[in-house]
């Protein structure tokens, strides 16, 4: 228990440093107000350079690829639930949205990280269980061989006598 939550918190971490330089970059392109079309390529462009960086940032963290995706969409999947009483509380310029934020995100991100660990650990069961059945398999095979041994000893008792 104490170890998802300190895993939430990293990626709370995370996903906050990550954000940061995503919305830093978004919004200095946005606030520049790009008026003709190549200028818009340029704010895709921008807006890739914004991705990849955050990308980079939760590769840093995480060093596998498959981590890397579940952890951010973990983030980006509780961000979404969260965001949307986040804007009606920004909206009504309260001073518990960003409160808010995190008392809907965090719940969220902590169960998605405790459901990694069980699926972690089904993994690893089903793995034990797999290698039970090769060697169960392995004895049927030799236990199989043991017989046909006997089978024709049998036979060749019969045939010639003891």
């Amino acid at each position: 228990m104490i170890d998802t939550f300190l895993k939430t918190l990293k990626l709370l971490g995370v996903f906050c440093l990550g954000s940061l330089g995503f919305a830093f970059i978004v919004n200095g392109v946005v606030t520049t107000g790009p008026k003709y079309g190549d200028e818009w390529l340029a704010v895709l462009f921008l807006m890739m350079l914004a991705l990849s960086l955050e990308v980079w940032i939760y590769k840093k963290f995480y060093k596998k690829w498959r981590i890397v995706f579940l952890n951010y969409m973990i983030t980006h999947f509780a961000a979404f639930f969260a965001s949307i009483p986040w804007l009606f509380l920004m909206g009504a310029e309260s001073d518990l949205a960003w409160i808010a934020f995190l008392g809907i995100w965090f719940p969220i991100a902590y169960f998605s990280v405790s459901q990694l660990d069980y699926f972690k650990r089904l993994e690893l069961k089903i793995k034990e269980q797999q290698a039970q059945i090769d060697g169960f398999t392995d004895q049927k095979i030799q236990i199989q061989k043991q017989i046909e041994t006997m089978k024709t000893r049998l036979d060749n008792t019969r045939r010639y006598g003891k």
